[in-house]
C-alpha cells in the first residue's frame, strides 16, 4: 500500500503546541488502513485475552505493547513523518515508551438516569503522566516555542464527534501544577474532534481523560508514546532484543530500545 504521510510540523504547529499542549493532525491515515487496523483490534480482542488483552472498564478492552501482539503495530513506527513530526516537538532523540490500543464501546448507561452524570466532566477520569516541571522545556531552536519530554501520540482508526467518545483535555494545563480540580475553573475543557486517520500529538504533562460514549458508535484508537532516551520506560513495555534486532532500520531500531540510558548532544 502507497502510505500517506505525516506532513512536517511547521512552526504554526509547534506554536499550537507550546499554547495549548497538543496538536491535531487530520486524515493522515487512508481509509483502508484504518480498517485494517481496526480488523486487527478486533481480532487481537477475540482471540488474545488474558495474554495482554484485557478489559479495563465495562465498556473499554485494552490491548498492551502493541508490536508484540500484530507486526503491523511495529510498522506504524515506520509510518513516513512520524518519528520527525515526534522529535519536532521533542528536540531530542527518541525512545519507545509504549503502544496500546483501546477498544471503547458506548456506554451502558447514556439512555438511563445516569446520563447527566455521564456528560458532567468531573467524572471523565482526568489524568496526567508527568508534571510539568519534569515535562516541559523552553526549545533551544525558537524563541518562547515550548518543547516536551514526553510526547503521545493518539491514532485515532474512527471518526470523533460530540459524543462519540473522543479525548478531552484541560487546554493548556501542560504548564501548570496541579490537578483537574484546581485547575477547571481557570482552563477550558476542548473534546477533541476529527476524521478517521487523524493523529493527536500532546505532552504528557496534558492533563486529559476519555470522555465516555453517549453516541451509538464504538471508538478505535491507539496511543504511541514517546519519551527522551534517559527516561525510565514503563515496566512490561520493553521489546525484546531478539525482536528489536531482526528490524532492518538502524533508526528505528533506536528508538525501539534497549531501555537504557543515552545522552543527548548539544543542539547546533
Amino acid at each position: 500500500m502507497l502510505k500517506t504521510m505525516i506532513p512536517p510540523l511547521d512552526d504554526a504547529h509547534h506554536d499550537h503546541f507550546s499554547e495549548h499542549g497538543w496538536v491535531l493532525v487530520p486524515a493522515v491515515l487512508p481509509p483502508a488502513e484504518c480498517v485494517r487496523l481496526i480488523a486487527i483490534i478486533d481480532r487481537l480482542a477475540a482471540s488474545r485475552v488474558g495474554l495482554g488483552v484485557f478489559p479495563i472498564t465495562p465498556d473499554t478492552v485494552q490491548l498492551d505493547n502493541l508490536p508484540l501482539l500484530d507486526g503491523a503495530f511495529l510498522d506504524w513506527l515506520a509510518w513516513p513523518g512520524l518519528l520527525a513530526a515526534a522529535r519536532r516537538l521533542m528536540e531530542s532523540d527518541l525512545r519507545l515508551q509504549g503502544m496500546i490500543a483501546h477498544r471503547k464501546q458506548p456506554q451502558p448507561e447514556r439512555h438511563g438516569e445516569a446520563a447527566a452524570r455521564l456528560r458532567d466532566p468531573v467524572g471523565f477520569g482526568w489524568h496526567r503522566g508527568l508534571r510539568p516541571r519534569w515535562g516541559i522545556t523552553a526549545s533551544e531552536r525558537r524563541q518562547g516555542a515550548r518543547c516536551a519530554s514526553f510526547v503521545n501520540v493518539i491514532t485515532y482508526l474512527t471518526a470523533i464527534a460530540p459524543g462519540d467518545g473522543g479525548t478531552a483535555i484541560l487546554d493548556g494545563s501542560h504548564v501548570h501544577e496541579g490537578d483537574y480540580g484546581s485547575l477547571c475553573g481557570r482552563l477550558p475543557v476542548i473534546e477533541v474532534t476529527a476524521p478517521a486517520g487523524s493523529v493527536m500529538l500532546f505532552s504528557e504533562t496534558l492533563i486529559h481523560a476519555g470522555c465516555p460514549i453517549l453516541s451509538e458508535r464504538t471508538r478505535y484508537n491507539f496511543y504511541t508514546e514517546f519519551v527522551q532516551p534517559w527516561c525510565a520506560s514503563h515496566g512490561g513495555y520493553e521489546i525484546p532484543d531478539a525482536l528489536r534486532r531482526m528490524v532492518p532500520d538502524p533508526e528505528l531500531r533506536a528508538v525501539l530500545g534497549p531501555p537504557a540510558w543515552r545522552g543527548q548532544e548539544a543542539v547546533g
